[in-house]
């Protein structure tokens, strides 16, 4: 039996931190027998291989920054649409944390590649 494979896509801001390495720690909880592809893990990679990454998984975890994603994330976004992939933001609500599903992407902020770029539209 192939092993689940879900790619982890958080916000570069957040590489490094405490909050990553929770989030990480919640998605092997979440999913046992899954393999978590973390891009923080293969910096020298460039975006077109990250997308390949995409194309391999079952399934795709966002995490945003202050509400919102930066454009590579949002490569990743709409390459796991286009694929029919299930795609997830992972949010945390005080000690909770939840996976949501998502069903779009919304460009906002066009010049603000890191930070801004654009807005998840979920799917409650």
């Amino acid at each position: 039996m192939k092993v689940p494979k879900i790619f982890y896509a958080p916000s570069k801001i957040i590489y490094g931190t405490a909050r990553m390495d929770d989030e990480i720690l919640y998605l092997k909880f979440a999913f046992p027998a899954a393999e978590i592809i973390n891009p923080e893990k293969q910096k020298d990679k460039n975006a077109q291989y990250f997308l390949k990454q995409v194309s391999d998984c079952n399934q795709v975890v966002l995490s945003e920054y202050e509400g919102f994603i930066g454009k590579g994330n949002f490569s990743v976004l709409t390459k796991a649409l286009s694929s029919d992939k299930k795609v997830f933001v992972l949010r945390r609500r005080k000690n909770n944390y939840n996976l949501i599903p998502i069903s779009g992407v919304l460009i906002v902020k066009p010049n603000d590649w890191k930070k801004e770029y654009a807005k998840l539209i979920l799917n409650y």
